[in-house]
């Protein structure tokens, strides 16, 4: 996507030793109908906003989950305390199975942010559809959303009830858009 490598969608003066005080969080829903174009788009998407804040040193992590039997699987794809920054094509190894285990995904973010030193943090969530529970999964976006700035990226037909959940929700069915999307996002909070 040309746009996010000419600049057009970030851009920002980095100072000599300046340290960015913005974390940006993404959580990639890998369950089982999130194959084919949805997770593929969603990987490429994730690799070019990986690529830009890094650039921009902007700390970043970015994991994915599902479920298998009653446990949620978490994967981190990429952190920013990650020693080795050769790690970053492990966004390109995102597969698609079970379910959309979202409140159980969410609790380990509660958690992991209250050790993420920075003092704004962003945190998208790219899903393609229902929760496995609906109401869990409300009451953790709104804790979640008392320590972070929290985005819903809708990317199936769902929309309207991922609306219910996310109360800052981005319809994200053009797939080709994405990194524009969250890029212009990420863009207002750095010159916040």
């Amino acid at each position: 996507l040309p746009y996010a490598y000419r600049g057009e969608c970030f851009s920002k003066k980095i100072l000599p030793k300046e340290v960015a005080d913005l974390f940006v969080s993404i959580i990639v829903d890998c369950s089982g109908s999130m194959s084919g174009q949805r997770l593929t788009k969603t990987s490429l998407t994730s690799a070019i906003i990986l690529e830009a804040c890094c650039a921009l040193k902007i700390p970043i992590s970015i994991k994915g989950f599902s479920s298998s039997s009653a446990n949620c699987n978490l994967t981190y794809f990429y952190d920013y305390r990650f020693k080795n920054t050769s790690n970053r094509s492990n966004i390109t190894q995102i597969y698609a199975s079970g379910g959309t285990p979202l409140a159980n995904a969410l609790s380990h973010e509660i958690k992991y942010l209250k050790k993420v030193p920075f003092k704004d943090k962003l945190v998208f969530v790219i899903t393609d559809g229902e929760p496995d529970s609906t109401q869990s999964a409300i009451l953790k976006v709104k804790e979640l959303c008392k320590d972070a700035i929290v985005v819903g990226v809708a990317i199936g037909e769902d929309v309207p009830k991922l609306a219910k959940i996310f109360p800052n929700l981005v319809d994200g069915r053009d797939l080709d858009a994405l990194p524009y999307q969250i890029g212009e996002i990420i863009k207002k909070n750095i010159l916040k």
